[in-house]
């Protein structure tokens, strides 16, 4: 396959079909599918919300699609540039991509936080501690991996950065779905973190 060609494959998302767009250069599909589709099918979500979802084209076209205020970011360029063809064959006036940065600014005005568990713990840190500036008091982080690629490490590491211990959600076909809220009183994590 040459790096030009952009691939399009259909999938379905909790009951959604949508058309997936991908060159090389971005995680294969099958790789992420069991993640994905265990977060979009336990995922909350409900109009009024803004929500954060991180390295997941799919994940926040499937959101956008449910009317809620969905802004993607990511740290592939590619992942991006596949985002915006989605979104251009698909309606999902909600969904806002920005490539003006990989992690979203500490503005705590989002509901809810999706994401992929991040590969290299200490990216893993930073993308938690992104999470927990981005989000509001009571907001909640939900994020999802494979057992086999660190999920109990990075939902350790996730708790420390909230200040709690991880709720596991759910386990299904090897992923683990783990969850964090956001409380009112906790400090921010430490700035060497």
């Amino acid at each position: 396959m040459s790096y030009h060609s952009i691939t399009r494959q259909a999938i379905e998302l909790d009951g959604a079909r949508l058309t997936l767009y991908s060159k090389p250069g971005l995680v294969a599909w099958d790789e992420v599918a069991a993640a994905t589709a265990l977060l979009a099918a336990e995922a909350p979500l409900r109009a009024g919300l803004r929500v954060l979802v991180w390295d997941s084209p799919a994940l926040a076209l499937f959101a956008a699609q449910r009317g809620v205020e969905t802004h993607l970011y990511a740290d592939n360029l590619i992942a991006l540039e596949m985002a915006r063809a989605m979104q251009r064959t698909h309606s999902a006036p909600t969904l806002v991509i920005h490539d003006e940065r990989a992690l979203p600014p500490p503005s705590a005005d989002f509901d809810l936080a999706l994401l992929l568990n991040p590969k290299g713990r200490a990216y893993a840190r930073l993308v938690a501690c992104a999470a927990y500036h981005a989000l509001k008091n009571g907001g909640r982080l939900l994020f999802c991996g494979a057992n086999a690629s660190g999920a109990k490490v990075f939902a350790a590491d996730a708790g420390e950065v909230f200040g709690k211990a991880a709720v596991t959600v759910r386990n299904k076909a090897r992923q683990r779905l783990s969850s964090l809220i956001k409380a009112a009183h906790a400090p921010p994590p430490d700035a060497d973190w």
